[in-house]
């Protein structure tokens, strides 16, 4: 994101795996609101819209609990919108919270100011991290749904999305689509469900470039106010933990609000409790367990969050992985050079133990579908076994428009459109899986160019049409694509000599196959991603 800063935020929500927005009860609209009038006053005022202005150096009235605020981009906003709601109701139903106001508990990033058109004091630039974001503290008196707009800017040309939760628990997915200029302004809007009390709202990134930039969070609904920040969040090491083994929980606060609270009580959802700011918890059955967390300020005021945890029981092995693939995942030819060719599926018995078996049956210039049409995929139907891995990455050559292979005397392209025919020929793997009992998880595919300093990534619309899929069909998912991009953008200038991408005769980069070391740490992004995804192979990681 343009100029952000290097802040690193804390990973508090999982990344790993969301559920598509199909699947989520939130109905998301965008809305071009490049003007200074909030738009859920809009949707109930027709007087306000037109007195706003769209230029970011004009100032416009906006009508906000009978308060007023400047809008110009080159001075401070005088709106009480919230300020004044910690001691009195809110019964004209719109509370807005901007980046300095009561209510907003935490901000992993930074106020900035250099982006025309904001609203206030600036707007809160969060870190470039999978999981930061901002925690908001709202109280109402009736529980019920709300309509919420989260006012942002994103400049760039890839949707930021996001993930808003409520008490920890209810989840809506947020797509911070590009705006065309990180002075341009937008909403989007969703609905979602408030407790009766104090609500914890917390959004945060779903991928490591990070959220858009955020103006301010608007809800629109009866007697809502802003909260005092005595809340906290679920901070565990993981998502998936063993029976018999200890759970280290903690409750983390605030920078605003924490020195409000009075108690912290457990509820482990096996009928375990505890008290204080830190507990601990062994399991003894396996399954989802909803720990809840009571938060008790000064005044006796209570905030409940809640997090879900799996316990299972401990995997010993053996364990067998088979890999479908391309050359990027390939086993090749190992003599005593570094500089060997290599792909990640060659390297990926190095993350563990001797108890992980890896059959690679990856094999270069194949496509999702070139790999079922030479009938690879059968082969590998015929030696899988229930509850065996499949890894499955494709979309390196998926995206040629030029290259043909020939079957049966016919030519076929290469090219597979990301929404249509590669989701088709994917969606054969997971039937494919489905029926037999395999554990499948695709991999997306790594940039096809070197990305070093750009972050330029050839493969972009293939690894998302990936995601896409596998969200809607409840397949993990390794994001060796994103992990590798990042990683690659990070080192600028580029390593002389090159130690990561295969180097060809003639002593250029190939900028898409990779060298012994490149295709090692690779095979640690894809481990990774598949302990992300809370697979039981990743108790066997070296």
């Amino acid at each position: 994101m343009h100029s952000k800063n290097s802040f690193i935020g804390t990973d508090y929500i999982s990344a790993t795996f969301i559920k598509s927005a199909a699947a989520i009860a939130a109905v998301l609209l965008l809305c071009n609101c490049s003007g200074t009038n909030d738009p859920l006053e809009n949707s109930s005022s027709s007087s306000s819209s037109s007195s706003s202005s769209s230029s970011s150096n004009s100032s416009s009235t906006s009508s906000t609990s009978s308060s007023s605020s400047s809008t110009s981009s080159n001075s401070s906003s005088s709106s009480s919108s919230s300020s004044n709601s910690t001691s009195s109701g809110n019964p004209a139903g719109l509370l807005v919270i901007q980046e300095s106001d009561p209510g907003l508990c935490l901000l992993e990033g930074a106020i900035e100011s250099d982006h025309a058109g904001f609203i206030g004091a600036g707007y809160a630039n969060t870190a470039n991290a999978i999981g930061a974001g901002l925690v908001w503290h709202v109280q109402t008196s009736k529980p019920g749904l709300y309509d919420l707009s989260l006012r942002y800017a994103n400049g760039g040309t890839e949707a930021r999305p996001g993930t808003l939760s409520i008490n920890g628990k209810k989840q809506y997915s947020l797509d911070f689509a590009p705006t065309a200029a990180w002075t341009n302004w937008q909403s989007v809007i969703t609905q979602v469900e408030l407790a009766y009390g104090y609500n914890t709202i917390s959004l945060a990134a779903v991928e490591a470039a990070g959220l858009a930039n955020i103006d301010s969070i608007s809800l629109k609904g009866m007697d809502i106010r802003t909260g005092n920040c005595a809340t906290a969040r679920i901070n565990t090491a993981g998502d998936s933990f063993i029976t018999s083994t200890a759970v280290e929980f903690t409750a983390e606060t605030f920078t605003q609000g924490g020195d409000k609270i009075a108690a912290f009580d457990w509820s482990f959802g096996d009928g375990g409790v505890a008290a204080g700011k830190t507990a601990s918890h062994k399991y003894a059955s396996t399954g989802q367990k909803s720990v809840t967390l009571t938060i008790t300020d000064q005044q006796g005021n209570q905030s409940i969050v809640q997090k879900n945890i799996e316990i299972k029981t401990a995997t010993t092995g053996p364990i067998k992985v088979f890999i479908a693939g391309d050359s990027t995942v390939s086993t090749y030819a190992d003599t005593s050079s570094t500089k060997d060719q290599a792909g990640w599926g060659q390297m990926l018995s190095q993350q563990y133990t001797n108890q992980v078996t890896i059959v690679n049956r990856a094999i270069g210039g194949r496509t999702a579908r070139r790999f079922i049409d030479e009938g690879y995929l059968a082969n590998i139907w015929k030696d899988i076994r229930a509850g065996d891995y499949l890894l499955v990455q494709f979309g390196t050559n998926d995206g040629n428009k030029n290259a043909t292979y020939t079957l049966n005397g016919k030519s076929i392209p290469y090219y597979l459109a990301p929404q249509t025919d590669y989701k088709t020929w994917l969606k054969m793997y997971i039937d494919g899986a489905k029926s037999r009992g395999v554990k499948l998880i695709f991999v997306t595919p790594p940039p096809r160019s070197s990305a070093y300093c750009t972050g330029s990534n050839g493969t972009s619309d293939h690894a998302k049409a990936m995601r896409e899929l596998a969200a809607a069909n409840e397949v993990p998912v390794a994001d060796l694509n994103t992990k590798l991009v990042t990683y690659l953008k990070n080192i600028c200038p580029a390593p002389s000599p090159e130690n990561f991408f295969l180097l060809r005769a003639d002593g250029s980069v190939d900028g898409t196959h990779f060298q012994e070391r490149g295709a090692k740490i690779m095979s640690g992004m894809v481990a990774d991603g598949m302990a992300e995804a809370m697979l039981p192979i990743d108790q066997l990681r070296r």
